[in-house]
């Protein structure tokens, strides 16, 4: 059997064909949205008059369940440096609709240390989300149209590069950006043709730090990040 299908991201025919066969024999039409995984990128550095610290997180986090975690350490009882990730994935849906929610808290930041001696503390976060959408044959001629929204909010620290939306296959991708600035920025894919799509989602580098303020000063900034996925007929 050949199955010919024209996607606006090309995907992989043969791998498709197949699902879409297994997907109308079982008599299964409904997206499939992974909940994916994070992958913290967290970094931190303490510094004391007794020497320095270091750590990092890399490892990718399953988000089929909340995560609360992250490298966090006072050092030689003279300072200290975090760099967190709080991150939940709620998802629910039906033949034609699923709408998925990524919720991220990145907390970084220092101790300040000894006084005069501009040592303290840092933290640094370059968050990763990835995961995968199946898209089945739509119902009747109607087509299927994906949303995606992101909201990045914070009050105090420092911020490089930008948010990156990358839809990729082994044939072609699409990468679209926008900046962590309190505001609500939405993608739209109309017409998107069944198969199977690689979502990955890199969030800014956000970091925080304390040198040189009275010892014991603690330097925290939040970073909140909420994604939303909606994919629909119509």
């Amino acid at each position: 059997m050949k199955n010919i299908f024209f996607f606006i991201l090309i995907l992989n025919v043969c791998t498709c064909s197949k699902l879409f066969s297994q997907q109308i024999i079982n008599g299964n039409r409904e997206p499939k949205f992974d909940s994916g995984q994070l992958q913290e990128n967290a970094s931190i550095l303490c510094t004391a008059t007794q020497g320095d610290f270091t750590d990092s997180h890399t490892m990718w986090i399953p988000l089929n369940t909340d995560y609360n975690g992250g490298p966090n350490m006072g050092w030689k009882g003279q300072t200290g440096c975090f760099a967190t990730t709080e991150a939940k994935f709620n998802g629910s849906g039906s033949a034609t609709t699923y709408r998925a929610e990524i919720d991220v808290v990145n907390k970084c930041g220092g101790i300040c240390g000894v006084n005069g001696t501009n040592k303290g503390g840092e933290g640094q976060l370059a968050p990763i989300y990835k995961t995968n959408l199946q898209l089945p044959l739509p119902i009747d001629s109607s087509k299927w149209f994906i949303d995606i929204s992101i909201k990045g909010e914070y009050t105090t620290g420092k911020i490089s590069s930008q948010y990156k939306i990358k839809i990729t296959n082994p044939d072609s991708s699409v990468v679209k950006s926008c900046n962590m600035d309190n505001t609500e920025h939405i993608f739209r894919f109309p017409n998107t043709s069944p198969g199977i799509y690689d979502i990955e989602i890199d969030f800014p580098t956000l970091s925080r730090a304390c040198y040189g303020a009275p010892n014991g000063t603690r330097s925290e900034s939040d970073f909140t990040t909420t994604i939303v996925f909606y994919i629909y007929q119509k």
